[in-house]
């Protein structure tokens, strides 16, 4: 730890690319150890993410994924933060491109960072969750919600394997249905959903949400 302490505090004062190779090299051997990181080591990989959104470092998709499952904390106000700025605007990609917020990372690079882990995935969905029940499902974060989600099912090399076990056989139905062309084959997936699953419930619900073109066939 003392290690990517150095390194970070180096970096700091500007590493380049040779300081982020190092980091990375280091962050990554923290991955394959499989241990539980120490405070301390939380507090470094905290330090490490404030410079990569300052553009002080330039880290892979990969280890920005376990720095944020590490700092659970980091995460949950990366994707809020998010989540407040886009409900001052209309157009999201204007605020992703052009938000002066310290917190936030690139959105592109926030979707391609959630596409890789489960556990990130599940997370966004339910701060998305919350803030839709929190503002009486405000339409521009709904729209909000399924931009984001479609962006990152798009990127996933498996996105259903990004799902909960239990919502997987859903997600398996609607991502289907999504890339569906024939219309007999798309009507056949609707009423499956129909027939095998409470949409009533809220862990259904919340995922059937993140498809509009589905939820427009349900209406």
């Amino acid at each position: 730890m003392g290690v990517l302490r150095t390194l970070v505090s180096v970096c700091g004062q500007g590493g380049g690319l040779r300081g982020s190779q190092l980091v990375e090299q280091v962050v990554k051997q923290m991955m394959c150890n499989k241990v539980e990181v120490c405070l301390e080591g939380r507090q470094v990989l905290v330090e490490t993410l404030k410079l990569t959104r300052s553009g002080f470092l330039d880290l892979d998709i990969f280890t920005l994924a376990y720095i944020f499952e590490t700092s659970i904390e980091e995460f949950n106000a990366e994707i809020e933060i998010f989540i407040i700025d886009s409900l001052e605007v209309k157009n999201c990609e204007q605020l992703c491109d052009n938000s002066s917020s310290s917190l936030l990372i690139s959105s592109t690079i926030l979707v391609k960072i959630v596409s890789i882990s489960k556990s990130l995935f599940t997370m966004a969905v339910r701060i998305f969750s919350s803030f839709l029940l929190a503002n009486n499902w405000n339409i521009d974060l709904l729209h909000m919600y399924q931009q984001f989600i479609g962006s990152v099912i798009n990127v996933a090399a498996n996105p259903f394997l990004l799902y909960p076990y239990t919502s997987q056989s859903l997600a398996i139905l609607l991502i289907t249905y999504r890339d569906i062309t024939n219309v007999d084959i798309g009507d056949r997936v609707v009423e499956s959903v129909k027939n095998n699953f409470d949409l009533n419930s809220w862990d259904v619900k919340i995922v059937l949400l993140q498809f509009p073109e589905f939820v427009a066939k349900l209406i």
